[in-house]
């Protein structure tokens, strides 16, 4: 094993034992604190943030909230069985929760900052590891986007079919929908307004807004209703439901528009639960033409342009108008109890950031 891999899965092992979860808050913290630890000596600048008791680390050459480079990571993790927090090297392939998703990409772009540090180099870039990307993002890169931090591009390695890069994400709009009726007793439901079938009918109406998809084509907007909430006994005709929607959507489609025709067919009162807008970085960007020179130097081919159905983190960059993408060391299983990344594909990945922070400017 080389000096690179070796150094990336020892230190995915050490964070893969932080349960860091949303419910171990203090495992954030401690998550956290080792990497301060792991920067120790470096001569990095190191700056906390933090939003209703969510931590973020900054890392960077000089105290600057506008680097030319942002590499933006989570250390959050799904829930998961307590095995699962001990990695687990098998076949060329490292095991454990959040390997994927997405604690071995930190680790490369740890190893990577701190050799550069170590070798003199220093460059306009920044690494931000949030705690909440796994439940909005709100307080982690929202909040660093409200604080001012400016980058010229954003970079996450938190998606990529086969290190293909990422430069549309689908918008989010996740929604709640209320219905009120009217309660009766269930042996005379002509006396009253089931609220339940309100909603039932309405999400049948929603659903009609939103193309189907093909197996050749799934890049569109979709709905799918996740929570459906009401009642109180068999016999008692329903006055309130509640609803929840996760819609996606593509660019150029807006959150108005959706929202615009959800009301027309609807009364239900609407709350917003989560929103996003989509990722939609052109290809001709330089910084992603630089990314995608970088990448065929080290596999030997053009790598594949690609859109993603999730929603990352950079969507809270996108909002401020600032442009990223996406692309990382493959795995599979992510929130999953087999989720691995490929030990094989560190080397490549860590290339390709290599010879891109290569063209970022020193300071």
């Amino acid at each position: 094993m080389d000096d690179v891999t070796r150094e990336v899965v020892e230190l995915t092992r050490e964070m893969v034992t932080f349960e860091s979860t949303k419910s171990r808050p203090e495992e954030l913290r401690r998550c956290l604190d080792y990497v301060k630890q792991y920067f120790a000596g470096t001569g990095l600048v190191l700056l906390e943030m933090e939003r209703h008791h969510k931590p973020s680390l900054l890392v960077s050459f000089a105290k600057t909230k506008t680097p030319q480079v942002l590499f933006l990571g989570h250390v959050d993790v799904i829930e998961g069985e307590r095995e699962q927090f001990t990695a687990v090297e098998r076949d060329g392939k490292l095991f454990g929760r959040g390997t994927d998703d997405m604690k071995l990409q930190d680790a490369v772009m740890m190893v990577l900052l701190k050799r550069l540090a170590q070798r003199g180099e220093r460059r306009d870039v920044m690494l931000a590891l949030t705690t909440d990307e796994e439940i909005s993002g709100e307080d982690g890169a929202k909040y660093l986007v409200e604080q001012g931090i400016r980058p010229e591009i954003v970079f996450a390695p938190d998606a990529g079919n086969d290190m293909g890069v990422v430069v549309k994400e689908k918008g989010i709009l996740h929604l709640g929908l209320t219905f009120t009726g009217k309660a009766a007793h269930g042996s005379r439901p002509w006396m009253g307004d089931n609220a339940i079938d309100k909603a039932i009918r309405a999400y049948a109406r929603i659903r009609r807004l939103f193309p189907k998809t093909t197996a050749k084509d799934r890049w569109k907007a979709t709905c799918s209703m996740g929570v459906l909430r009401g009642g109180e006994a068999a016999n008692k005709v329903p006055d309130r439901a509640e609803m929840e929607l996760d819609i996606r959507y593509t660019a150029p489609t807006t959150e108005k528009e959706i929202l615009d025709k959800i009301r027309n067919i609807t009364d239900a009162k609407l709350e917003f639960l989560s929103r996003g807008a989509p990722l939609d970085t052109p290809e001709e960007n330089p910084w992603v033409q630089r990314f995608l020179a970088c990448s065929a130097e080290v596999l030997g081919k053009p790598a594949e342009i690609q859109g993603g159905h999730g929603a990352s983190d950079v969507r809270h960059f996108a909002d401020a108008g600032i442009p990223g993408f996406l692309c990382a060391v493959p795995g599979s299983g992510a929130h999953g109890p087999e989720e691995y990344a490929d030990i094989t594909r560190i080397v490549p990945f860590y290339s390709i950031l290599e010879r891109f922070v290569s063209h970022v400017r020193k300071i």
